[in-house]
């Protein structure tokens, strides 16, 4: 599990391949679902909302990117606008307009360049 901080917005990022080590600190926020995080390998990743499950932290909220499987460059893209529009959208409320594209485009390339960054750590492990 890797714990990203973009240093902007008051939302973080959590990438993992093992559901089991997110569990450990993260609990899925979304009140519809189970509090637990399943990896589904009938999918090659899921994107969520996690809450800390203490309060130790300044960015109690996170959204998380958990793999099932080495992700193709597709797939992260995808996994990016999830993380995005969840992150600005629902996080932050900040709707995708024309006026707020940029700042879409701009955390899109820094969630793009983490998942980038993990995948060639866990690669190199």
């Amino acid at each position: 599990m890797k714990y990203y901080d973009n240093s902007i917005y008051p939302i973080a990022l959590v990438l993992s391949n093992d559901a089991e080590s997110v569990n450990k600190y993260y609990r899925n926020a979304d009140p519809n679902d189970n509090e637990e995080i399943n990896a589904d390998r009938k999918v090659l990743a899921r994107t969520m909302f996690l809450s800390r499950r203490t309060e130790d932290d300044c960015y109690p909220m996170a959204v998380g990117i958990i793999f099932s499987k080495k992700p193709t460059f597709k797939v992260v893209v995808h996994e990016a606008f999830h993380a995005v529009l969840m992150m600005l959208d629902v996080g932050l409320n900040i709707p995708l307009a024309d006026l707020t594209e940029e700042v879409y485009a701009y955390l899109i390339g820094w969630v793009g360049e983490c998942i980038d960054n993990y995948l060639n750590e866990t690669n190199n492990e």
